[in-house]
């Protein structure tokens, strides 16, 4: 486990309301929860956005490898903050990364996200900028953005 935090902010062109939405509703999360040329199986996710309620996915590469992720939420507190555990479902929650999606309102309509990750497994001889796990959260914000820009979200 690398002890060190990685941190994405970005802005959305959306109103909290709607990003906090798009956390914690299954329908919304399809959307955008898996990295570019990944999907999700059967389509939704399973999200119980409460303390102590937790999540699980599974992704499915190109090749057709499936990955099972889950996680535990830790803090939720409503269009401001989650705080959850996230990682391949066949770990304990104490042994997962805990992810950190603080959402700010600017006041015109968009929404400042800060995602911080930490307790992520260290990628041998990979730059952090590089890493698997933040180019794969990347993306998924990338598409995020785009299903807000089309409107439909």
């Amino acid at each position: 486990m690398s002890d060190e935090p990685f941190t994405l902010t970005r802005t959305f062109d959306a109103p909290v309301a709607l990003v906090w939405r798009a956390w914690t509703d299954p329908r919304l999360a399809r959307r955008w929860w898996h990295p570019y040329d990944f999907t999700i199986e059967h389509g939704v996710p399973r999200i119980d956005p409460v303390v102590g309620g937790g999540f699980s996915y599974t992704l499915v590469d190109p090749e057709k490898a499936r990955i099972a992720l889950s996680g535990t939420y830790l803090e939720v507190e409503a269009e401001r903050r989650l705080v959850f555990t996230w990682g391949p479902a066949e770990l304990p929650a104490e042994a997962q990364a805990r992810i950190t999606v603080d959402l700010e309102d600017t006041g015109v309509g968009l929404t400042l996200m800060t995602f911080t990750a930490t307790g992520l497994p260290a990628e041998d001889g990979v730059d952090e900028e590089d890493s698997v796990v933040r180019t794969g959260w990347t993306e998924c914000f990338e598409l995020l953005d785009i299903w807000f820009s089309m409107g439909i979200m």
